[in-house]
């Protein structure tokens, strides 16, 4: 597991030792990541947010995750971490547009968390 970094270099960045990717290989799931530390839903440190890369096949490729080919049984978007400074009504305004953007597949389960 990650341990908490104070060096200043991205150990909290490993994919591989993230909580989605632990928890696929201990249920023997398959598993699929787009992750990007800091996004945000309509805030970011890039120039980008969650929607402009949620169907994407890679975070940083304009390709497009094709759903035809695979559609997973569950979408799990951990969002929130970085806005509680910001206020509830601008939160779920943005929350329900990207909702709008995630129905577009009515065969999708999606779970939306917030880790704190």
């Amino acid at each position: 597991m990650a341990d908490e970094d104070t060096t200043g270099k991205d150990r909290d960045e490993n994919g591989y030792a993230s909580y989605a990717n632990v928890d696929a290989r201990h249920f023997d799931a398959e598993f699929s990541s787009i992750s990007k530390s800091g996004i945000g839903v309509f805030i970011c440190w890039f120039n980008y947010v969650m929607p402009d890369i949620y169907d994407r096949a890679c975070a940083y490729d304009k390709a497009k995750w094709d759903f035809n080919k695979f559609t997973p049984e569950l979408v799990v978007v951990n969002l929130f971490q970085n806005y509680s400074w910001l206020s509830k009504a601008k939160v779920t305004n943005n929350l329900k547009s990207f909702l709008a953007i995630t129905r577009q597949r009515p065969n999708l389960s999606l779970a939306i968390t917030r880790h704190s």
